[in-house]
């Protein structure tokens, strides 16, 4: 028999349960804290053929197991197993205990100058009852040619380089900064792309001259360290140096000349010369300081730093500027569910042989959004607006606008401190002059990166850029968006709204973070949400009225606005599939927001209370099993979330 009771206290909701069972029955076999999830990932997207450098597949679990796991590969991609690369098995085991095992790619290069290739390993099943295939599933690694020649062309004999795309970079003699040779970015079409990268290994200073010839603000040179976007130029833009500070450890470095969906302008070509990248020596030096941070409770926060100096660089992160934070020793600081504890001031000190360093205070608080006094809608020709949907639920009072002119006018007038602006325009372009303004005075943005393609100055306010344009709706895809993807299932099937473009691509800029993309993992280029200006701005890259589903769209738009408006709560969470497993030890799974730290604890009266068990809620339910056998056979639990 058993027993289901709901207590509301000062807490919150408070889920008891009593289980007692008067006869036994066969039971699934019981994991130890619940079935794991296998991923495979790759640990560089390129590979050379004739080096330098190696690459792996790094299959991880989500935890350690009782015994060994196989799991079994899929082979597959352009490139020929044991023909192209030495051969790699179609199995892999990851021992017992363990939590990870690698597979090394070796090109076996063959003296042929030829198209990039790739090697995708794909996860099809696991042989342990105690690990499920999870998310990512598959990764690819793409063998590219290295080309001698730009070394040359670039000036730092002791890079080697790569590059790859619809058209790889070539040395020249005709266009150059230094009178001698540069690289030049291959002949690409629409919604192409030409690339060329090399490895560093920091700390030190990198520097390199740039040049692009294109359509002004749709076709961009962009430059990305270890994946992510650093500088981008469009248009006619003579020969400008660029410097950055590498901090310790190997960096990929890449140039990227990227088309949009049509059109072209000027001579639709990049350069690059006089690359050089000078470590350094010496005490340490902080270049780039942790920044603040705000984000909601249950959110996983970087908070990181770059320093230079002599090798090699002790790290060690601070709280509150006094409290050494144990285990905190690298140039990066990650609360992986951010409470109210956890709030704070942080510092880093860094040091070696030659003295140290300590990096300025970064606060880092929960959002404080409070509720708005007045909402602005700027929609344009749709019939059909979820965002007024959503309000309307919200029982919010909306000012509706259909032109720029009056929308601007009531930015202008508006205390940006209590209001909220939405711009749902996915019919053309606006200028939205006075949008940038409201924003920088401390006023909060929704806004569809639709709005932002043909002005890139007001791009940057919110903190992006946009990467490429899709013609063909996307699904989204929950990487870190919770609570934005409360009550929503991931992927969200997107359907098109008949316009020219679909999607956009988008690129986080300084302190904003991506939180959902078009694909399953974080991955560059691909985001989709992006959160900036400390909480107070969202981009989205998608239509919010493609959404498949109709309430999925007006979910998604309610949930946009109640972040930015402060009007969240974390749901309360649930228990379900009660269970006794053969040992006699109860068990259920719990439920609740991504990123949820919730207690476990257990009664035998319902007077005294015992903590069993504290767990982070992730997006498949999390299995509990009672280290205890009840005496006698019954027991009442609780599940509260952690504060």
């Amino acid at each position: 028999q058993n027993g289901l009771a709901t207590v509301f206290g000062r807490t919150g909701l408070i889920i008891l349960i009593s289980l007692g069972f008067v006869t036994r029955s066969p039971a699934p076999v019981i994991c130890d804290g619940g079935p794991v999830v296998s991923t495979v990932v790759a640990s560089a997207p390129v590979l050379a053929e004739a080096g330098p450098g190696t690459a792996q597949f790094i299959f991880n679990l989500g935890g350690p197991v009782g015994n060994d796991t196989h799991l079994t590969l899929q082979i597959s991609g352009t490139a020929v197993n044991g023909v192209d690369y030495q051969t790699l098995p179609t199995q892999v085991t990851i021992p017992a205990g363990q939590t990870s095992a690698a597979l090394t790619l070796t090109a076996i290069p063959d003296g042929v100058t030829e198209s990039p290739e790739t090697v995708t390993v794909t996860i099809t099943a696991s042989d342990n009852a105690c690990v499920n295939v999870g998310s990512p599933s598959a990764a690819t690694i793409t063998i590219v040619e290295a080309i001698p020649s730009l070394a040359a062309a670039l000036d730092d004999p002791n890079l080697a380089w790569i590059a790859g795309g619809s058209a790889v970079w070539n040395a020249i003699s005709t266009t150059t900064h230094d009178g001698v040779d540069a690289a030049q970015s291959g002949t690409i079409g629409d919604q192409q792309e030409s690339w060329l990268q090399t490895t560093v290994n920091g700390p030190g200073t990198l520097t390199f001259w740039w040049k692009v010839s294109s359509e002004v603000d749709f076709d961009w040179l962009r430059f990305h360290i270890d994946g992510v976007l650093q500088q981008q130029i469009s248009g006619a833009v003579d020969w400008e140096q660029r410097s950055f500070q590498l901090p310790t450890g190997s960096h990929t470095l890449r140039w990227r000349y990227v088309k949009d969906v049509n059109g072209s302008g000027g001579q639709d070509k990049a350069w690059l010369d006089q690359v050089s990248f000078t470590p350094t020596v010496g005490a340490p030096v902080i270049v780039v300081q942790p920044a603040d941070q705000i984000a909601w409770e249950g959110a996983r926060v970087t908070v990181d730093a770059v320093a230079y100096g002599s090798l090699p660089l002790s790290h060690q992160w601070f709280i509150n500027n006094t409290t050494p934070i144990p285990n905190a020793t690298n140039a990066s600081l990650v609360l992986n569910s951010l409470s109210i504890g956890q709030a704070g001031l942080y510092r880093l000190i860094v040091s070696n042989a030659q003295g140290s360093a300590t990096s300025s205070v970064a606060r880092v608080a929960l959002t404080n959004n409070s509720p708005v006094s007045a909402v602005l809608l700027f929609s344009d020709t749709l019939t059909y607006s979820p965002f007024a949907s959503a309000l309307a639920n919200l029982g919010l009072t909306v000012q509706s606008f259909y032109d720029q002119t009056s929308f601007n006018l009531a930015l202008d007038t508006a205390n940006a401190a209590d209001t909220f602006a939405i711009v749902d325009a996915p019919q053309a372009y606006y200028a939205f002059s006075r949008l940038g303004a409201f924003l920088s005075g401390g006023g909060r943005v929704l806004i569809q990166a639709y709005s932002l393609a043909g002005n890139p100055a007001l791009a940057s306010s919110f903190q992006v850029a946009i990467e490429n344009r899709s013609p063909t709706a996307l699904p989204l895809n929950n990487w870190s968006g919770s609570p934005l993807f409360s009550s929503l299932t991931s992927p969200i099937p997107f359907g098109p709204i008949y316009l020219f473009e679909e999607a956009q691509r988008l690129h986080p800029l300084g302190g904003a973070r991506s939180v959902a993309g078009y694909v399953s993992g974080v991955t560059s280029g691909e985001a989709a949400i992006v959160i900036g200006n400390g909480g107070r701005s969202i981009v989205n890259g998608f239509y919010v009225e493609g959404a498949t589903a109709s309430p999925d769209a007006i979910r998604l738009a309610q949930n946009e606005i109640s972040f930015l408006i402060g009007a969240f709560g974390p749901p309360a969470p649930s228990m379900s599939e009660l269970f006794r497993s053969v040992s006699g030890r109860f068990g259920f799974s719990a439920r609740g927001m991504v990123g949820q730290v919730v207690v476990i604890d257990g009664s035998s009266d319902l007077r005294t209370w015992t903590p069993l068990k504290t767990n982070t809620l992730s997006d498949v339910p999390t299995t509990f099993t009672d280290p205890q056998i009840p005496a006698p056979p019954s027991r009442y639990y609780r599940l509260r979330s952690s504060r």
